[in-house]
């Protein structure tokens, strides 16, 4: 589960440095970060917040996973931040690259805590909320989202870009293609362990 966040905020970071547009839900945070005293995590612990209580009343019930991406999530992106673990992107090439790690680093991190199944986080809890109540399919619900995220960070200045662009319309494939990913890792795993002192955790 804190490998899940830890990869979630690196893909963050990632994205932020390629100077081609934050995610976004970042350009969500960070709008509301230039608007206010808050940090960029600080930004994004407040948005979780008031996104488990809507969650909350749709009938998603919070986890550990839940209360502590709340936190953890801000938190490690901060860190990375301050310690400046990830560089700014000094080439086109590496711009791209940046984006695209980013976005594969923030699904599979995404995926990585879904599956211990210890509740959703706040994004990912409106996501399967939404799902279970309109029934339409999980790829068309996270980019709506994704996309309504982005038209209200723009409203607060953001940093809007193509990247916010791409990764508005592919996140969504990307998180249904990390989580069937796992999927098919579990089956393996379980097949593999039948008849010997295997046990899922």
């Amino acid at each position: 589960m804190i490998a899940g966040f830890f990869f979630i905020a690196f893909g963050i970071v990632l994205i932020l440095n390629s100077g081609l547009g934050a995610n976004s839900w970042n350009v969500l945070h960070i709008g509301l970060s230039l608007s206010t005293p808050l940090t960029l995590g600080q930004s994004i612990q407040i948005v979780s917040l008031i996104l488990v209580i809507v969650n909350w009343c749709l009938g998603e019930r919070p986890g550990l996973a839940t209360i502590l991406k709340m936190v953890a999530v801000g938190w490690f992106v901060d860190l990375i931040v301050f310690i400046n673990l990830v560089p700014l992107a000094g080439t086109w090439f590496t711009q791209y690259l940046d984006m695209i790690g980013g976005t594969l680093c923030m699904g599979l991190g995404s995926a990585v805590y879904i599956k211990t199944d210890l509740g959703r986080g706040p994004r990912d809890g409106f996501m399967f909320a939404l799902q279970r109540l309109t029934s339409r399919p999980l790829i068309l619900v996270r980019t709506v989202i994704e996309a309504g995220a982005l038209v209200l960070g723009i409203l607060l200045k953001g940093p809007f870009g193509i990247g916010s662009i791409v990764i508005t319309l592919t996140f969504g494939w990307v998180l249904q293609g990390s989580l069937s990913f796992f999927k098919l890792l579990e089956k393996k795993l379980c097949r593999r362990g039948s008849g010997s002192h295997f046990y899922r955790v």
